[in-house]
């Protein structure tokens, strides 16, 4: 009897915990189109907290980063780069009262090789794409 009363507590949590995450789901999936890495994000519920890194091979000193969203509330998408030398070379985010929901830039000068990419969801609520190319 004690193990179905533990069974059952411990499901019930589980649902608890489950029902209450669902609520800031958020999913960003990677794509890896050639020289180029990008992907799609989304957020749903009360808005979603998250990050996710891809290394990515930059044989340029610049890359060229475009990102948009549609945002149902104040949530952002923030994408930042780092060289091959571990430096930060693009760090800007935008959102639904940014004034614009739509960029598209350089970073600065960097140290070809190994990149990470970073995309970071904060209370975004919406759906967005992003993208980061070799400039040549």
């Amino acid at each position: 009897m004690m193990k179905q009363i533990l069974l059952i507590a411990g499901l019930s949590t589980m649902m608890i915990i489950g029902t209450s995450c669902s609520n800031n789901k958020g999913q960003i999936m990677w794509q890896d189109v050639g020289e180029c890495m990008g992907g799609d994000v989304t957020g749903g519920g009360s808005g979603a907290n998250m990050s996710e890194e891809r290394t990515w091979n930059n044989p340029s000193e610049i890359a060229e980063v475009n990102f948009d969203i549609t945002a149902a509330d104040k949530g952002e998408l923030r994408v930042t780069l780092t060289d091959a030398s571990g430096n930060v070379v693009f760090d800007h985010a935008i959102n639904r009262d940014s004034g614009d929901d739509t960029f598209s830039g350089t970073s600065k000068s960097g140290t070809p090789g190994q990149w990470t990419i970073k995309v970071t969801l904060k209370k975004f609520k919406g759906d967005g794409s992003f993208s980061v190319c070799p400039v040549n």
